[in-house]
């Protein structure tokens, strides 16, 4: 079965990435700002502290499902609208 060939949108900060490396620090920063989100308000939606959402960010041995998380993180208003934080 072959996997279609989806162009990034190009709106997208995160689009551009290769995703076979783990973020950098700025990246992931930046991909979390232009969403919408603050370390604390993500700290709120993912049910943690805001000092273990830095510490996954300044982690460069951080296991990859936490950029993956972060790629597809909706962006906070929309989850501000649907109530939900």
């Amino acid at each position: 079965m072959a996997i279609a060939n989806v162009e990034p949108d190009a709106s997208s900060l995160v689009g551009c990435i290769d995703r076979n490396r783990l973020l950098t620090v700025n990246e992931a920063k930046a991909t979390i700002a232009a969403k919408g989100w603050t370390n604390r308000a993500l700290a709120q939606w993912w049910g943690c502290r805001p000092e273990h959402v830095s510490r996954i960010i300044h982690d460069p041995m951080r296991k990859r499902h936490f950029d993956d998380a972060l790629r597809g993180l909706p962006s906070a208003a929309a989850v501000r609208a649907q109530g939900r934080a």
